[in-house]
């Protein structure tokens, strides 16, 4: 971000114009999370939901906020109003689902990821953190073919696989080793 200090007094310049912004609160809370100020960034960012409780941004920064802060419940509950104000959005989908798989809510997060395959079908990384839950689920030949469809889309993910370790537990299928050659 560029200057802070000076956006932040332009920001706050616009509050006297508007005390009323939902906007501004919101991006003040932004320029404070950006900076590692995460309480200045959650009092803005709570003053922006009081001014509009619909702001979909705001349920997305808290979000974000909460999830850095290891507040997961909190963060899944920013996101779970994200999505009801906006359905379908598929980066709130994947942090959903990668705080649900966080808490060992692995079902609730494979239906996060396949959500997002359902709206966006060459999502790559939707498909890589499937086979990561099938893996854990121990469905390994399901594990296989959802990294297979993640490699179809993004071939530089076969790197990555080596720094899961859900998928050790496929380490000695032979269609594992081909796939990750």
């Amino acid at each position: 971000m560029g200057q802070p200090d000076s956006a932040l007094a332009d920001l706050k310049n616009a509050l006297k114009l508007n005390p009323n912004n939902a906007i501004v609160y919101n991006n003040i809370g932004y320029i404070f999370y950006e900076n590692g100020d995460f309480n200045n960034a959650d009092k803005y960012y709570n003053i922006a939901l009081s001014k509009d409780s619909l702001l979909l941004i705001t349920y997305i920064n808290r979000g974000l906020l909460r999830q850095v802060q290891n507040l997961n419940k909190d963060a899944i509950a920013d996101y779970e109003i994200a999505l009801r104000l906006k359905p379908g959005n598929t980066d709130v989908l994947n942090n959903l689902g990668l705080l649900y798989k966080a808490v060992g809510n692995n079902n609730k997060a494979l239906l996060a990821f396949k959500e997002i395959t359902e709206l966006d079908p060459s999502n790559a990384l939707a498909w890589f953190n499937i086979a990561r839950i099938r893996a854990i689920n121990g469905e390994k030949q399901m594990a296989i073919s959802a990294l297979s469809q993640s490699f179809r889309f993004d071939h530089a993910l076969k790197k990555q696989v080596k720094h899961y370790n859900e998928f050790e537990v496929l380490k000695d299928d032979k269609d594992f080793q081909k796939l990750i050659k």
